[in-house]
């Protein structure tokens, strides 16, 4: 993304934006965050820790969070906010090399509590046709699939 002999490549160079999505079964009141080793994710501070939504439980996501200046990798754990306290992530803090290329990543973590030993991710971009609404009184034809 940058040019070394140029002074505006770096105002240029695209964001690095993550999501960071766990499985979590959780009790009524409960909530998850990420917190991790960057200022982008709270530098380990609970109180800055980045909430997660539930929309699909019980699927957790965080919403887009600019890792731009994380450095190469960012460590983070996931927080289970419970109305007596914080229950941090059992075993060794979750990484992410921090790459980007223009597009938003969600980086993928599994289940609460079992660490992967290497990062899962994927491009949260949609490279397909959009269907154009059918003139009234027309009728639709949608190729499902193929063989």
């Amino acid at each position: 993304f940058r040019s070394p002999n140029s002074s505006l490549a770096p105002a240029l160079a695209a964001a690095v934006m993550y999501r960071f999505q766990v499985s979590c079964t959780t009790q009524w009141g409960e909530t998850l965050a990420v917190v991790g080793s960057a200022p982008c994710l709270g530098a380990w501070d609970v109180q800055k820790a980045i909430p997660l939504t539930a929309e699909h439980y019980p699927c957790w996501k965080s919403k887009e969070v600019d890792v731009t200046r994380a450095g190469d990798r960012v460590e983070y754990k996931y927080v289970k906010k419970t109305p007596h306290g914080v229950e941090w992530e059992p075993g060794g803090n979750r990484w992410v090399p921090v790459e980007g290329d223009g597009y938003g990543v969600t980086v993928h973590d599994g289940h609460f509590g079992e660490i992967q030993p290497e990062p899962f991710s994927f491009h949260e971009y949609d490279d397909r046709p959009k269907l154009q609404d059918a003139a009234e009184g027309q009728k639709r034809i949608v190729v499902i699939g193929s063989s």
